[in-house]
């Protein structure tokens, strides 16, 4: 696999804000990026309006200290969203090492999603849910 052009960031926003998101975009990567000390998730993905397709590829990359979920995956009722996260780290997040919504297709590669909110057991780590009537694709 070739990655898309990327840039090594990090992301911290004090305010109520998203580290990094991604709504309605194709081919993203995410290469050694680093999402901590967000009011809300450090990685936040999904389609706009729920009408058009979503991809991104996070690769080597940590979030951690966010408000809410490390990995924010949604889905929409249109569109293909496909999200892959290979080689990362998620811990000590208010919510969850990776949430997967409903309409989301997330392929998770080689990662440790640690010490995160309700994590007492392993479902705190890695959560999907999908509303009645909608399925999730998911490959964990």
């Amino acid at each position: 696999m070739t990655p898309s052009p990327t840039t090594t960031a990090s992301a911290r926003w004090a305010g109520s804000r998203t580290g990094f998101g991604v709504y309605g975009s194709t081919g993203i990567t995410f290469l050694r990026c680093r999402a901590h000390g967000n009011r809300r998730d450090g990685f936040d993905f999904g389609t706009t309006s729920n009408t058009h397709d979503a991809s991104a590829t996070i690769l080597n990359s940590q979030t951690y200290d966010n408000g809410e979920d490390g990995f924010g995956m949604s889905g929409g009722t249109a569109g293909t969203t496909t999200f892959t996260v290979i080689n990362s780290v998620a811990f000590n997040n208010a919510g969850s090492g990776a949430q997967i919504y409903n309409g989301v297709t997330a392929t998770l590669y080689h990662n440790v999603f640690h010490h995160n909110a309700n994590a007492s057991n392993f479902s705190g780590n890695i959560l999907t849910y999908s509303e009645p009537g909608a399925s999730a694709g998911r490959s964990i």
